[in-house]
Order: C-alpha cells, then structure tokens, then sequence
C-alpha cells in the first residue's frame, strides 16, 4: 500500500537525481503522483517525461487525463490538439480527446473522434454512453440505443446505462 508507493517513491526520486533526462523515470514518478491524486505533480512529471519522450502517445494522454482530473478540459484539448496528427490512430488518444471536447461542449469533434476510436478497435463503456447520449440529444433513438446496449454488454450491472436505455424506449415509443 502506502509504504511501498512511499519507498517507491523515495527511489524514483534518487533515480531522477541521478538521470534527470531518464522519461520513464518521470513518467513512473508521474504515475505515482496521479495513484495517490496529486494531479498536479503528476502533470508536473509527465510534461518532463513528454519532453524527452515526444513519440509516446501515453505521456500525452496521461498528461491530458491530469488536466482533465484538474477540470482544465480546454488545456487538455489543446496539448492533445498539437499532436493529433502523430497519433490520431491511437484509441486511448482519441478517447481523452474525444472526451475533452465532450465536456467542452464541442459535440460534433466529440462524435469524429469517439467514431474514429471505434474504427480503430476501441471498445469503452463511457465513449458508447457519450455517443449514446450524443446521438439522443439529436432525437436520433435508433443509434442512441444501439450505441447504450454496447455499453450495457461491456458494464451488465451499470444502472446508468440502464435508465438511459429505458428513457430511449420511452421516448421512441412516445415519438413513435
């Protein structure tokens, strides 16, 4: 538990001492911090590992989720937006992006990416909720609910989920 995460901790840190230019040693340091929710120090970390690890789309996406952790969901699009590019075919990338835009009110970037996180293998419970809830504020029922019922297979005792396949049906049979 805690005592481990604190020795950790404590040889990171020499180890950072001693290679300060070490990235996988920032990024374990960043990891660390986010486990106990220092999110901030975890940003502090990660955006040193990103510095000399440039081509890992994880430090990017960590980086993001810590600003998101942090509400900053404006920073987070914009450190993922400069390196779209670079990984746009990577499906925890296009999740956090997909996400931040989400909160950002920007549904129809939200929807590009969250499709492209499908085509691309992604499978997640809370990217099919937010298309799900996309689709339904656009009164479109029938891929509301096709896109709910993958979240359900994937989280079988999510309520949630649940309730928002009934509020569809209802809707659809009202509307119907």
């Amino acid at each position: 538990g805690l005592k481990q995460n604190g020795e950790a901790r404590t040889a990171l840190r020499q180890a950072a001492d001693l290679m300060p230019a070490d990235g996988v040693t920032q990024l374990l340091l960043g990891d660390l911090a986010a486990n106990e929710r220092d999110y901030n120090g975890a940003l502090g970390y990660y955006k040193n590992a990103m510095e000399l690890m440039p081509q890992n789309a994880d430090i990017f996406v960590k980086s993001a989720q810590m600003s998101m952790q942090l509400g900053e969901y404006a920073d987070a699009q914009e450190l993922l937006k400069k390196v779209e590019k670079q990984f746009y075919d990577n499906p925890a990338f296009l999740k956090v992006l997909g996400s931040a835009e989400y909160r950002l009110g920007d549904t129809v970037k939200a929807q590009r990416d969250f499709n492209r996180f499908c085509e691309n293998g992604g499978r997640d419970a809370e990217v099919f909720t937010l298309l799900g809830d996309i689709h339904q504020n656009r009164n479109q029922n029938a891929k509301a609910l096709e896109f709910y019922e993958k979240a359900q297979l994937m989280e079988p005792s999510n309520g949630t989920i649940r309730e928002k396949i009934m509020a569809v049906k209802v809707k659809a049979d009202l509307e119907g």
